[in-house]
């Protein structure tokens, strides 16, 4: 789905619906080959815009809990008309500043859901991007990102417009794109998982590792490591021109375009609330990629003694070169694998 095409089944909804009714909703099912049955709906007489996933109480869906979050209502299973046995997630807009927003979350959504494999995994990524509405409408608060978060940011705009358009598709990409969640690895595409650390130029880089997670390869077929270095100078590039750069990549996938403004928002990024974000330039290094398996040094759950948990560590990038994978081999291997 588009991330234009939820307003316009929200606004012929609101056109059939003459005389508009004065309680209930009109609803219309699309993206019928989703695991659940998924609804954009209006509800009256309010005329606010609605999103609906309905699926059976089935595998102990009926347990779930929705999030509280600015802006949205969110009921499960207690939304009248949806028949008996259904479990039903029923989100609100009230408040209509955020249309806009909420018909790219709602493209955003429907895309997602389209990917997932059953009814327990659809409602479990409903609310997964309830959660993340939340983390947008509770952002940084006009602050801007700190220097630290700036080039962290900035790195894995440089890896996904480097290293992921390509050898997948622009929406694939961004869709795999998990750093601004806070998520172990910063891309998870299908089997394949990347970390990416960016670092300022030093003779001896240290890569810091913020968890025993981060570097366990067990959950994936293929983990990499990534590493992007940084000079600061007036020759460079800033972190709004990079936003800028991976968007003309995107321009004829808008709904790769949609989910792009999601997740920099989501990850604290606001254009314009930081002058750093346009005065601040750096040259940056090709991404230098590094297969983790096997005796790669690193620190994970089956090495810690029972007790010993959230660690936090670094390795010396120069430690790494019997790891290295060309560019171009990773780039078969994330088409190979995720194609």
């Amino acid at each position: 789905m588009k991330n234009k095409e939820p307003q316009k089944v929200w606004a012929e909804l609101i056109a059939e619906a003459d005389p508009q009714p004065q309680s209930g909703m009109t609803r219309r099912r699309i993206a019928k080959d989703c695991k659940v049955k998924l609804f954009l709906a209006i509800t009256w007489p309010t005329g606010n815009r609605a999103i609906i996933v309905e699926g059976t109480k089935s595998g102990g869906n009926e347990k779930i809990k929705s999030p509280s979050t600015k802006g949205i209502k969110v009921q499960v299973s207690d939304v009248p008309g949806v028949p008996e046995g259904c479990l039903c997630l029923f989100l609100v807009l009230e408040e209509k500043e955020f249309e806009d927003l909420f018909a790219t979350f709602a493209a955003s959504l429907t895309e997602q859901l389209s990917r997932v494999a059953d009814e327990e995994a659809a409602f479990r990524e409903a609310l997964d991007y309830l959660a993340r509405w939340k983390r947008m409408m509770e952002g940084g608060g006009g602050k801007g990102l700190s220097p630290e978060k700036q080039r962290g940011l900035l790195g894995e705009l440089v890896f996904l417009k480097e290293r992921m358009i390509g050898p997948v598709s622009a929406t694939d990409a961004v869709f795999s794109w998990y750093g601004p969640s806070g998520s172990h690895q910063d891309f998870i595409c299908a089997e394949t998982a990347v970390e990416v650390k960016t670092t300022i130029t030093k003779r001896h880089s240290v890569l810091k590792i913020n968890s025993e997670k981060q570097l366990d390869d067990k959950p994936h077929q293929y983990l990499f490591l990534a590493h992007i270095r940084l000079d600061e100078g007036s020759a460079g590039i800033s972190l709004a021109e990079t936003v800028e750069a991976v968007r003309r990549l995107m321009v004829k996938e808008p709904l790769a375009l949609a989910e792009l403004s999601l997740r920099l928002r989501e990850g604290g990024y606001e254009e314009g609330a930081n002058s750093d974000y346009t005065d601040k330039k750096y040259v940056i290094s090709d991404p230098v990629i590094y297969r983790v398996q096997g005796n790669f040094p690193r620190l994970t759950e089956k090495d810690l003694p029972p007790g010993v948990g959230d660690i936090k560590y670094t390795i010396v990038a120069d430690a790494l070169s019997s790891y290295l994978t060309d560019g171009d081999k990773f780039g078969e291997v994330l088409g190979g694998v995720n194609g």
